[in-house]
């Protein structure tokens, strides 16, 4: 590997897709799409959703690159679980990489463990006053009260915080929204470092999840989980991939 990842390190990369013109970055880049992606890119109706999976695709397989040198960006090949979670296809590598994606607006995070599951995701607080209302439909007892806690300038930043860690968690757990929302509560601990604390119910596993929430500017919010099966901290690095898509 041309990058060193502990098996208690989480590197978040980031990439702001709307920086490269589309025109260009298509022109450079969609080669290291295969037949199958080629597929998924002229599925999308849009011109902005179609860039950010093309922009999406090349980070991924720039990134894994850098850990894994001696396979190239064109030679990653991913399979799906049932539930829709991507991962790398099992004859690539003897030893596993996780990863995650999330994408909102402009920003696209991937998320990279060694040997751990994870599970990321990033939204934008411009959202619809709307959208809050659905806060009883999909955060338990503990999280309302969170909410409730928040004053009517934080109360969207904090929805969205919980959002961010429930959906993160799911990702973390490869289940998606098959997972009922009601199973679990995450609530953030205000500390430093953004670790929020995880309640599971109707829950069988030992599995321990570490769960975190950052922002990445003033408008955009972050979590990530980590099934680390221990008690100790994971670190969390963040990663630009600017110029590593760009080069």
């Amino acid at each position: 590997m041309s990058i060193e990842i502990s098996d208690n390190e989480v590197h978040v990369w980031r990439v702001f897709d709307r920086s490269y013109d589309q025109k260009d970055f298509k022109y450079r880049y969609y080669q290291l799409l295969n037949s199958a992606e080629h597929t998924r890119y002229q599925s999308f109706k849009f011109d902005e959703d179609r860039h950010q999976f093309l922009v999406t695709r090349v980070m991924l397989k720039k990134v894994l690159s850098q850990y894994v040198s001696q396979i190239k960006p064109s030679q990653w090949c991913f399979d799906y679980n049932k539930y829709g979670k991507p991962k790398i296809s099992s004859n690539l590598l003897e030893q596993a990489v996780h990863f995650n994606i999330s994408h909102t607006r402009d920003c696209i995070l991937l998320a990279i463990s060694i040997r751990c599951s994870v599970g990321v995701d990033v939204e934008s607080l411009y959202i619809d006053d709307k959208v809050l209302d659905i806060a009883p439909d999909v955060f338990n007892t503990e999280e309302l009260d969170y909410l409730k806690k928040s004053n009517y300038k934080s109360y969207k930043a904090r929805f969205m915080q919980l959002w961010t860690l429930k959906e993160s968690f799911i990702k973390a757990k490869g289940k998606g929204l098959s997972m009922p929302l009601s199973d679990f509560s995450v609530i953030p601990n205000n500390d430093s470092c953004g670790n929020a604390t995880l309640h599971t119910y109707n829950e069988d596993s030992t599995d321990i999840y570490s769960l975190r929430s950052f922002y990445l500017r003033n408008d955009l919010v972050a979590a990530i989980a980590v099934r680390t099966n221990t008690s100790k901290k994971f670190f969390l690095e963040h990663m630009l991939a600017d110029e590593l898509v760009n080069d």
